[in-house]
């Protein structure tokens, strides 16, 4: 679910700022960077083409805020 336009809302409850908004950007790209955390150094598992829902994302803040330990995410 989370994807490329997708917006995250991060907050407490009775948060009375809305709390943080973040929109998904993109997909990542595997980098030699994190390869050796990989089995064999296959960093594809995460190439989302290969491997849908498995790739990290990069994200955009929309609205700043603060995240806390127990706040609730909601996709839109």
């Amino acid at each position: 679910s989370v994807r490329p336009g997708v917006r995250v809302r991060i907050a407490g409850v009775g948060d009375e700022v809305g709390g943080v908004e973040l929109e998904i950007t993109s997909y990542t790209v595997p980098c030699s960077t994190i390869r050796e955390s990989f089995a064999g150094l296959d960093s594809r598992r995460i190439k989302q083409e290969e491997h849908p829902g498995e790739s990290r994302v990069y994200a955009r803040v929309v609205k700043e805020g603060v995240v806390r330990v127990g706040d609730g995410v909601v996709l839109g």
